[in-house]
């Protein structure tokens, strides 16, 4: 075997050398590169680390956020949805340590749902929450807060400070009020013209689907279901009728309707129509119940308040939702008697106790326009309004029957029906009301001589006069079942009075918006009203006896708030 040169070997050995080299090379570049790259990884794990926790804190603010106007009920980002936050959209949204973040709402009664979501360039977190908002106490009706525009006509709803304090704060029983051709103002002592009202109350959806509102109304008007545009009827213009639709679930929905009035015609009624509800149907006052602005005293006199007692004259009060008047159920605290007068003695107690506190209109003096005088108290406070009662005007609902001219009772009788007449007089026997019953009577409505009507339990009387209303002789309304809820008077003629005569008795609300209440006492026993009464003057004499029922309006009862109920994560 021959032997192989000992160069040929030597360039095999640095050939060798040199791949291993190359090898070797190859080797430490791996390793610097990988020493780079996972240096970079970290980097970036780290920084997506830090935008996740920011996309986290993000997401919570606008959960928050969403969740501190659902509990307030305000707008405070003014994306026109209580409870979004940019609308939903991020990109638009706040920023919160650099993040973006958004909210989206949706509302079926008062249960909102939420969605909540922070993001970064390299992180975005996403939240669902379900809160419910509940409110105080409730009443039936619609709360109605009443602006003066101090003569300056608005042009839009936009163009009024709805923040402002209201001058008036009334509770309606529904958005109904009669169109009025000439200057006439829907609440005592308003303005005509140049005035705004906004009509907010919770709404029942008997059934869900798909549910059509209209507003009729001179000027302009919007409406607002579950805080969404629906009804849009904006600007001056002339009586008419605009409508919109919505899709609700059954339960309860938010409703807020505000409306101004420039000049001339004046005119407001809210309709609706839906599963089983014909066409533009005026909205019942059975869909609607409200928390009121203010506390809704159980007494008013728009212009004056006056106590002439004989030194036995009773004024205390009682709370409906806890049963009839007597034994526990008779309060001397917590009553509001109220004027939205201002002059000297717009309240006036002599020989009597007002219990409760005594309130004068908007910028009284206190010490002078509530006065004692021989032999009175008020056992509460004395202070001025900060705004003033709104005794509203009414209209009666559509669909009465013709009327049956003049009637007069005198026997015993069930009526279950809608009823009209001219003038009525009950001049004893009993009437006995049967079910849910509207009566019309156009002219002038009398008891006496031991007459009677009473409203059987889960029953109502829904009674409208244009005239006079007279009680005498020992007559009674109202009086067996002892619920002032029961029985709803409505005086809608001008300057008409309701007067109680020797020992007759009412238990009712009564809303008279152009006359006055006087008792007259002197009799043995004496004359009494159980309920409330809303009217321009208040007169008690003698030994006459108001028993104030407490319910009406009542902000205070079951504590409000809203509770969350679900936080979860979706992304």
């Amino acid at each position: 075997m021959g032997t192989q040169p000992v160069q040929s070997v030597r360039n095999s050995q640095r050939g060798s050398i040199l791949v291993a080299l190359v090898c070797a090379l190859i080797m430490v570049g791996l390793v610097v590169v990988g020493v780079v790259y996972l240096g970079a990884r970290e980097q970036e794990l780290a920084r997506f680390r830090v935008e996740s926790a920011q996309a986290v804190y993000a997401a919570n603010a606008a959960a928050n956020m969403s969740m501190q106007e659902i509990a307030d009920n305000t707008d405070y980002d003014g994306g026109g949805t209580v409870g979004s936050v940019a609308g939903g959209v991020v990109a638009s949204g706040p920023t919160v340590n650099t993040a973006h973040c958004a909210a989206a709402v949706s509302l079926s009664g008062q249960t909102y749902t939420i969605t909540a979501t922070g993001s970064t360039t390299r992180a975005s977190h996403v939240y669902q929450l379900v809160a419910t908002r509940t409110n105080g106490a409730t009443t039936a009706g619609v709360d109605t807060q009443c602006f003066d525009l101090g003569g300056v006509a608005p042009g839009s709803v936009g163009n009024v400070n709805w923040a402002a304090t209201p001058g008036w704060v009334g509770v309606m029983r529904n958005v109904a009020l009669p169109h009025l051709s000439g200057d006439n103002p829907y609440w005592r002592g308003g303005p005509n013209n140049k005035f705004a009202m906004r009509c907010q109350s919770t709404i029942t959806i008997p059934t869900a689907g798909t549910w059509t509102f209209y507003v009729y109304s001179d000027d302009g008007s919007k409406l607002y279901i579950n805080n969404t545009q629906v009804v849009n009827n904006d600007g001056d213009h002339s009586p008419s009728t605009a409508s919109g639709t919505i899709v609700l679930a059954a339960g309860t929905a938010t409703f807020d309707l505000k409306f101004f009035e420039n000049g001339g015609e004046t005119a407001l009624v809210a309709y609706w129509s839906g599963p089983g509800v014909a066409s533009q149907t005026i909205i019942p006052s059975s869909a609607f119940a409200c928390a009121p602005t203010i506390t809704i005293p159980p007494l008013v006199g728009v212009t004056s308040v006056t106590l002439n007692g004989n030194g036995s004259m009773v004024f205390d009060g009682f709370d409906a939702r806890n049963g009839v008047y007597g034994g526990a159920n008779v309060l001397t605290t917590g009553i509001v008697t109220q004027t939205n007068g201002t002059a000297a003695s717009s309240i006036s107690v002599t020989n009597a106790t007002l219990n409760g506190n005594a309130v004068c209109g908007v910028g009284g003096t206190a010490g002078t326009a509530i006065t004692t005088g021989a032999g009175g108290s008020i056992t509460g406070s004395k202070t001025a309004a900060t705004s003033g009662v709104a005794v509203m005007t009414t209209d009666i609902p559509p669909g009465m029957p013709a009327s049956a001219g003049d009637q007069t009772f005198s026997g015993t009788m069930t009526i279950n029906a809608n009823y009209r007449v001219n003038n009525m007089s009950v001049t004893g026997g009993t009437i006995t009301i049967s079910g849910n019953v509207i009566g019309e009577v156009d002219g002038n409505f009398a008891m006496s001589s031991n007459a009677s009507i009473q409203v059987l339990p889960g029953s109502s009387l829904t009674l409208y006069v244009g005239g006079t209303f007279t009680m005498a002789n020992t007559s009674t309304l109202n009086t067996s079942a002892g619920d002032p809820r029961a029985t709803i008077i409505y005086m809608i003629g001008a300057a008409k009075a309701m007067t109680l005569n020797d020992s007759s008795q009412v238990c009712a609300y009564t809303y008279n918006n152009a006359g006055g209440l006087s008792i007259v006492g002197g009799t043995t026993p004496a004359p009494e009203y159980f309920g409330v009464f809303h009217g321009t003057t208040v007169n008690l004499q003698s030994n006459a006896k108001f028993h104030a029922d407490v319910s009406v309006g009542a902000t205070t009862g079951t504590t409000g708030g809203t509770s969350l109920t679900q936080w979860t994560r979706v992304q």
